[in-house]
């Protein structure tokens, strides 16, 4: 604080020495509240050790497959990669999520159809449930 004082003109100087006090008793205050009050703790911290839990009934297993989604009598085809998979549905990445319909055939392979309904859909995934 005295550098402060000593650099400034010698008005601005006593101007400050006299509000020094004040200044530095409202520093203690916001200080000492800040050491005081505990972080917050935010509901969706996680980590490797604390994954979030699985809501799923069926566990999915990581696949890496290409796959078509296929409507309208199989007129109509997006490419899309599989990223897992259970008995009861997938996860399925695309370009975009825009134009695919509420339900659509997958088709895994030359022979594996699977019918699906979307229950949610991200920017580049959808997540179905198989009917």
């Amino acid at each position: 604080m005295a550098a402060i004082l000593a650099c400034g003109c010698g008005k601005a100087a006593r101007l400050a020495q006299g509000r020094l006090p004040n200044l530095l008793t409202g520093l203690e205050t916001v200080m000492s509240a800040t050491v005081r009050d505990p972080a917050p703790v935010w509901p969706e911290d996680r980590t490797e050790d604390k994954p979030k839990p699985e809501l799923r009934k069926e566990t999915r297993r990581r696949v890496l497959k290409g796959a078509q989604i296929a409507f309208k009598g199989r007129g109509a085809v997006i490419d899309c990669i599989v990223r897992d998979l259970s008995d009861g549905g997938a996860c399925l990445k695309v370009e975009s999520p825009i134009g695919i319909p509420d339900t659509f055939e997958l088709v895994l392979g030359l022979a594996t159809v699977r019918h699906c309904r979307v229950v949610w859909r991200k920017a580049t995934q959808i997540g179905v449930e198989f009917a």
